[in-house]
Order: structure tokens, then C-alpha cells, then sequence
């Protein structure tokens, strides 16, 4: 798990395909999105309704703003 990111949100394990008669033809997982993304998303939500419209305000800011609070929420669940 790294420290800057929290690791992975929703991880999922690998899954083996197999075909009709038996014969394994692959796998597949996904590590799933951090959790320094997941609660900039969160984030994100709020801040387009609290300023959307807001003269200057532009997406470049929210996700700024967003990621911003994910670090400061990863920040005091460290502690």
C-alpha cells in the first residue's frame, strides 16, 4: 500500500476463465482505483455543486480543490 495514494480502493482478485469443457484460457483482475482518487471523486461531487456556475471557478480548480482534500483526508487517517 503506498502512503501517498492509500492503497487501492477496490481491489479485485485475479479470475480464472475457463472454457465450456474444463480448459483454463485465462485470468484477470484489476487493482481497482486508490483511495487518494476514491475521496477526490467524493470531494469532487460537493465542490461542483457548492461552486458551480461561479464566475472564475473552472474544472481545473475543482479537481485541484478535490485532490487537495483527498490528501488531507489520507493525511488524518494516517494519524
Amino acid at each position: 500500500m503506498s502512503k501517498e495514494t492509500g492503497g487501492q480502493a477496490f481491489p479485485r482478485p485475479d479470475v480464472v476463465w475457463t472454457t465450456p469443457d474444463g480448459e483454463q484460457n485465462g485470468t484477470e483482475g484489476c487493482e481497482g482505483m486508490t483511495l487518494r482518487d476514491y475521496f477526490a471523486a467524493k470531494a469532487m461531487q460537493g465542490l461542483i455543486i457548492k461552486f458551480s456556475g461561479a464566475a472564475g471557478y473552472t474544472s481545473v480548480h475543482i479537481a485541484t480543490d478535490a485532490y487537495t482534500i483527498a490528501d488531507s483526508v489520507l493525511k488524518e487517517r494516517d494519524k
